[in-house]
């Protein structure tokens, strides 16, 4: 009887490391937005700037993409600083958003802030996801017929999480829902914002710990059964 409960003791052990080691693991598996912690319940503010296009921009389009599995969009939170008056299109899993100033173009030789917008994460939001901002279309006065490339301009992306500051953006964005052209969303892996798969260090450390535990566990109740028969 006494072999049994010392058994039965091991047995509670196991199952307390087995809840702790899970709940260390869970811990470590932190929810982010583009590498930021996060929490469900938060709202996460996205921005993006350009700098170092040398001419002034005639047009540009440009699609904002986000997990709608994880984040939702809060209306009314797009905003721009130097793309006046753009044209917002508010889709499922993207946001497309156009401007066009064909008298004195939009500069951003110097730093300047193109989009941005605000997420709530939803209770559904595991592991990292992503919001990224794709230009469609965007060219010059200098070279108006041809894209300009990643390599034609710097930019930066900053994510605040609860900003109480408030959204310093001009909120100039029109509603294009009723606009008659059509814009395809081409929402490959690249552009959206794909969930990126677990790890499987933790999953290797796990098995490695559990096992080790286990074969522990065995070899002490064999020698307990051993002690006790040799009485």
């Amino acid at each position: 009887m006494k072999v049994k409960r010392i058994i039965i003791m091991l047995m509670f052990s196991v199952i307390m490391v087995l809840n702790i080691f899970c709940s260390s693991s869970y811990a470590e598996q932190n929810l982010t937005v583009n590498g930021i912690n996060v929490s469900k319940g938060d709202t996460v503010t996205f921005s993006y700037y350009m700098s170092d296009v040398d001419s002034p921009i005639e047009a540009a389009g440009a699609y904002l993409y986000y997990n709608h599995e994880y984040l939702e969009y809060i209306d009314g939170s797009i905003g721009f600083d130097i793309l006046q008056n753009a044209m917002v299109n508010v889709g499922e899993e993207s946001i497309y958003y156009c401007a066009i100033n064909v008298t004195d173009g939009f500069y951003f030789k110097e730093e300047g802030l193109v989009v941005t917008a605000s997420f709530k994460v939803l209770d559904t939001a595991e592991g990292a996801t992503l919001v990224k901002n794709t230009f469609d279309e965007i060219f010059t006065f200098e070279n108006e017929d041809e894209d300009l490339t990643d390599d034609d301009y710097n930019s930066r992306t900053v994510i605040t999480v609860n900003d109480s500051s408030g959204n310093t953006a001009v909120h100039s964005g029109i509603d294009a829902n009723d606009v008659t052209e059509t814009f395809d969303i081409a929402l490959t892996s690249e552009n959206n914002s794909d969930i990126q798969p677990e790890s499987t260090d933790n999953n290797i450390s796990a098995g490695i710990i559990i096992g080790a535990v286990i074969v522990l566990i065995a070899a002490a109740a064999v020698v307990l059964l051993k002690k006790e028969k040799s009485k």
